[in-house]
């Protein structure tokens, strides 16, 4: 059986957050017999950075102050040692800064395949970064959002060609987590669930699929954890 694929998931920080809790939970679904998951950071303290420890999942910290400072410049360098030293085969960027700083680095670095992602619309990130955030479009192998609306977003707005975004949902873990629907003035309807994988770029976390088949407006809610 060939080894596993080192692959490398990046947020800015790793503490509450939608975003922070997706790459965790990303991280932590990896099938460890085929990806050997890494995890880094700006701030490598926090909620979602215990949870990644507790799961064995190494993370690596490049603290940056500024863009424009030399922190940058000294994270830079330390990034590409840590692709070279753990031979990184993909890099997955999952929020804007980490979009900014890490998908160039990778690519300068020569990692062998490179993934940002674009999780709200770029009207949320005015001016200088949404200038950069187009030139990081062209030297990715792939984007990947969350939900059609987005891809939709980088088709007609922003001119990413479809074939290079992947569609990813956000997800929940189902071994945790039962979804209850009521539904409100008829009666109830017993819920299909149904897990199944969604089209990455590389094997995503299974997430869970409420078909809904009343007009009634429908009520969720996520039992408290044991």
């Amino acid at each position: 059986m060939p080894a596993p694929i080192p692959v490398l998931l990046m947020a800015r920080e790793l503490n509450l957050g939608g975003t922070e809790r997706q790459l965790t939970e990303m991280a932590k679904a990896l099938d460890r017999s085929r990806f050997e998951p890494h995890v880094g950071s700006f701030h490598s303290a926090g909620l979602r950075a215990n949870d990644l420890t507790a799961a064995g999942v190494p993370i690596a910290e490049f603290p940056i102050r500024s863009f424009a400072s030399l922190s940058a410049f000294t994270a830079a360098r330390a990034l590409g040692r840590y692709l070279n030293r753990h031979h990184i085969q993909l890099v997955h960027t999952f929020d804007v800064p980490m979009n900014l700083f890490a998908a160039p680095v990778s690519r300068a670095y020569g990692v062998r395949s490179l993934l940002s992602s674009q999780r709200a619309y770029r009207t949320l990130t005015p001016g200088w970064r949404t200038h950069l955030l187009r030139a990081t479009d062209r030297i990715v192998d792939g984007i990947v959002v969350n939900c059609r609306a987005i891809e939709r977003h980088l088709i007609e707005d922003e001119k990413v060609p479809a074939h290079r975004i992947h569609l990813c949902y956000n997800g929940i873990d189902t071994q945790l987590a039962q979804i209850h629907i009521e539904v409100v003035g008829a009666d109830l309807i017993k819920p299909r669930r149904r897990n199944f994988l969604n089209d990455c770029p590389y094997d995503c976390k299974r997430v869970l699929n409420i078909e809904r088949h009343a007009p009634t407006p429908v009520r969720q809610s996520l039992p408290e954890r044991g």
